[in-house]
């Protein structure tokens, strides 16, 4: 028997398929974002596909690209990695600073290509 094809909503876009392969940490890590967030699988995929576009945008737009995109994100960890105190111990300071200086020219050098 034959089944027939199933309608197309109107209202929602044509989906095509795209075949992924994963390591099977990843693979759990989406199973478990799907379950929280009431999505398949395939819709985790999608929104997540769809959001890191949008990221990109956002770069672009406040950023100039996502290369500064990608320096903003260093220079946030090395915040987040100094000690919570570094505005009042001059040595903390310095080493959040030297931290910075060296992503930013990280960042130099790899646009150069060196």
């Amino acid at each position: 028997m034959v089944m027939p094809k199933k309608s197309h909503p109107a209202n929602e876009p044509r989906r095509y398929p795209l075949n992924l392969r994963t390591t099977a940490e990843i693979r759990e890590k989406m199973r478990a974002a799907a379950a929280q967030s009431g999505r398949s699988l395939v819709q985790e995929l999608e929104h997540r596909i769809e959001n890191s576009f949008e990221r990109d945008e956002v770069f672009t737009l406040l950023l100039g690209g996502s290369e500064n995109g990608r320096l903003v994100q260093k220079l946030a960890f090395a915040v987040r990695d100094a000690d919570h105190d570094w505005a009042t111990d001059p040595r903390k300071e310095a080493e959040l600073i030297e931290q910075i200086e060296k992503a930013v020219r990280a960042e130099g050098k790899a646009r150069r290509g060196e």
